[in-house]
């Protein structure tokens, strides 16, 4: 395993290893501010062993997402390493088991929700947790994605995925992440939440 796959978009770190077809990851809870160090330098005590990273884009948290592309930016000179990207809701329908035809909903802020889906195309659509719209089709909420409570309450038709699997480690697909290689690690741009409504018609290159 040569690849370090990271992604910060919600309020829980996913980092983990990648060889040529899978990504065996670890879904923790931020507890401090030197987490990704900690949990780096675990994966990868000898750096010279790294040969690529693969990098969630967002939509999500501001700090988040800031926060592990600095390190990312940081790394990615120091030891002049390949960057893929992917949109982090593809990583979510994968470790929750949502078909990429069903919307997945994934905390923006405190009342703010974004709801992604990728097929047939990728479409992303802002959504207000006191007066949700519909969205057509099959819709999945994980209102773990965030902290806070919306004080809103979903259509009963929308269904609550949870999430039990912290601290253990999974297994999935890398073809699944659609990730593209980034030319130029300076120029590599997180989508914010509180951003999407702006940055919709972007695709930053992926699928």
């Amino acid at each position: 395993m040569n690849g370090l796959l990271l992604d910060s978009s919600t309020h829980y770190l996913v980092v983990g290893k990648t060889d040529s077809q899978n990504a065996q990851l670890t879904v923790l809870e931020k507890t401090s501010d030197d987490a990704i160090d900690r949990k780096v330098a675990e994966l990868f005590p000898d750096l010279a062993q790294l040969e690529k990273i693969f990098l969630g884009l967002g939509p999500g948290s501001f700090v988040g997402l800031r926060s592990v592309f600095a390190y990312v930016r940081t790394l990615c000179v120091l030891a002049e390493l390949r960057c893929f990207t992917f949109y982090s809701s593809r990583l979510w329908h994968l470790l929750l088991g949502v078909p990429e035809t069903d919307w997945l909903l994934l905390r923006a802020n405190a009342k703010l929700f974004y709801a992604e889906r990728f097929s047939p195309e990728r479409q992303s659509v802002l959504v207000n947790a006191e007066n949700p719209q519909g969205l057509a089709g099959k819709v999945y909420s994980f209102e773990q994605s965030w902290q806070g409570k919306s004080g809103g309450i979903f259509p009963a038709s929308w269904q609550k995925k949870e999430f039990g699997k912290f601290g253990q480690e999974i297994t999935i697909p890398l073809v699944g992440l659609s990730a593209s290689e980034s030319k130029d690690h300076s120029a590599l741009t997180p989508i914010y939440g509180h951003e999407l409504h702006f940055r919709l018609a972007k695709t930053h290159g992926q699928r």
